[in-house]
């Protein structure tokens, strides 16, 4: 299967010097066609903080589908990030519309798993609306385009 943007990628090769061994999975945050086809892929931590931001070749990552329970595992954690940050914005409206996204990534995967076309395409244009929270909550917003890349990529998968 061909690596999209925000797709889970899966390491074949150690990086000892970013810290990074094989086996790890991190999220293609770009993709370059030229001079050869490769990636940019952000690792992060459980807290949802990048550990490492660098450039794989084709051959050094491979797709990794989410399961449902990792979904259900991440939307956890970056449900504990929104709450950290309400403690000191409560009334911003850019949490309020990852609250909104969040709840609904849950509920559609729990009742709908696996997802289907019609899903997918509603997620690709959440999206778009998540991507005003990048200016003021840069790693909570790539972290919930990287969770509807993934549900939406759920329904080629399954």
């Amino acid at each position: 299967m061909t690596i999209e943007q925000f797709d889970r990628v899966r390491l074949l090769v150690d990086r000892p010097d970013q810290g990074l061994r094989r086996g790890m999975t991190g999220v293609a945050v770009d993709v370059y066609e030229k001079p050869c086809r490769g990636y940019e892929v952000e690792f992060m931590n459980a807290e949802g903080r990048t550990i490492a931001l660098c450039g794989f070749h084709e051959h050094e990552v491979v797709f990794d589908p989410w399961t449902r329970d990792e979904m259900l595992d991440w939307i956890d954690r970056v449900e504990a990030q929104v709450a950290k940050f309400r403690q000191r914005f409560p009334s911003d409206y850019a949490l309020d519309a990852v609250d909104r996204a969040l709840k609904q990534i849950r509920t559609d995967v729990i009742a709908r798993w696996p997802l289907d076309e019609r899903y997918a395409m509603e997620m690709g244009l959440g999206v778009f609306a998540i991507r005003n929270l990048e200016p003021d909550f840069p790693d909570l917003a790539s972290q919930v385009i990287a969770l509807q890349s993934a549900a939406r990529k759920a329904t080629a998968t399954t």
